[in-house]
C-alpha cells in the first residue's frame, strides 16, 4: 500500500508554474523540510497525482521523480500524462446542475465547482490506477507546508478513531474511506447542504459552525465541505469531533 499525494488547484505561486517569475520556491522549500523528507521515504512507498490547469511538466516531474508521478492532467490542453480509461465529466457539466439550483437569498460561489472538479478529476487519477492507499493526502497547489508529515501520521497511529486532519480546506491527511468523500463531493451532495446535517454544538473544525451568517455561508465552499463530512461520520456511526481534528499546518501563499 501506498501513500497517496493528491495535488490540485491553480499553479499561482506552486514551484511548477509555467511562469518561473510567479514561483514562490519557499513552496518548494517547504515540501523538502515537511513533506518529502529522507525520513519519509524510507518508511514509505509514494505516489503523486496532480490536476491543474497547467504545470511546467519537466520541472514537475524531474521533482517528483518518473517512479513517483503515476499521473498529471493539465486542464487547459486536455493532456495526460498517462492515458486513463475512465475521465471526470466536464466542469460544465456540474456548473450547469449548480446554477439550476434555487439558492434563494444566500450566496452562491461558481468557483467552488471549479475547484472541487479538480479535486474530484485528481482524485480520479488514482482511482483509474486502481492503486491500495494506506492515506490519502489532498494538497492545494499554491500552500506552504508547516508541520512534518511524519508527526502527522503518527497521530493516527497513537488514535485509532481518527479518520482526517485537516488544516482548513487547504489541505488534509486521512483513511481512505473518508477522503473517498471529501474528494468525490460533485458526484453526490457537494453544493446542496444546508445545515441539515445533525452535528454537535461544539465542532472539531469551522467552529463558528453554528453561528455563522448564513446567507453567505450556506454554500462556501469549506462549509459544505465540512457538513460532507460530519454527513459521512453520522452515516459511519463515528463521532464527529474524535473522527475529525484540525490544525493550522499549512497556509496559503499569495
Amino acid at each position: 500500500m501506498s501513500i497517496i499525494f493528491l495535488f490540485s488547484g491553480n499553479a499561482r505561486t506552486s514551484p511548477f508554474n509555467l511562469d518561473v517569475s510567479k514561483r514562490n520556491n519557499s513552496i518548494l522549500q517547504s515540501y523538502n523540510d515537511y513533506l518529502f523528507t529522507e525520513e519519509f521515504k524510507s518508511l514509505y512507498n509514494y505516489k503523486v497525482y496532480i490536476t491543474a490547469d497547467d504545470v511546467h511538466l519537466r520541472d514537475t516531474i524531474d521533482y517528483f521523480t518518473p517512479n513517483h508521478i503515476r499521473n498529471i492532467h493539465i486542464l487547459d490542453t486536455g493532456f495526460y500524462l498517462n492515458p486513463i480509461e475512465h475521465k471526470t465529466k466536464n466542469v460544465d457539466f456540474y456548473l450547469e446542475k449548480y446554477n439550476n439550483k434555487n439558492f434563494e437569498n444566500c450566496s452562491k460561489y461558481e468557483n467552488s465547482i471549479y475547484q472541487h472538479h479538480k479535486i474530484l478529476d485528481c482524485y480520479n487519477l488514482f482511482r483509474n490506477d486502481k492503486e491500495t492507499a494506506l492515506f490519502i493526502i489532498r494538497i492545494r497547489l499554491d500552500v506552504i507546508i508547516e508541520k512534518n508529515i511524519l508527526d502527522i501520521l503518527n497521530l493516527f497511529k497513537s488514535d485509532p478513531e481518527l479518520q482526517t486532519y485537516c488544516s482548513w480546506d487547504f489541505m488534509s491527511v486521512g483513511k481512505p474511506d473518508i477522503m473517498n468523500c471529501y474528494c468525490t463531493g460533485l458526484e453526490n451532495n457537494y453544493g446542496n447542504y444546508s445545515y441539515k446535517t445533525n452535528v454537535p454544538r461544539f465542532l472539531p473544525i469551522m467552529h463558528d459552525y453554528n453561528d455563522t451568517d448564513r446567507i453567505r455561508w450556506t454554500y462556501a465552499p469549506e462549509r459544505q465541505l465540512f457538513e460532507m463530512l460530519f454527513e459521512y461520520c453520522n452515516n459511519n456511526n463515528l463521532d464527529i469531533n474524535k473522527s475529525i481534528k484540525s490544525d493550522n499546518y499549512c497556509n496559503i501563499v499569495r
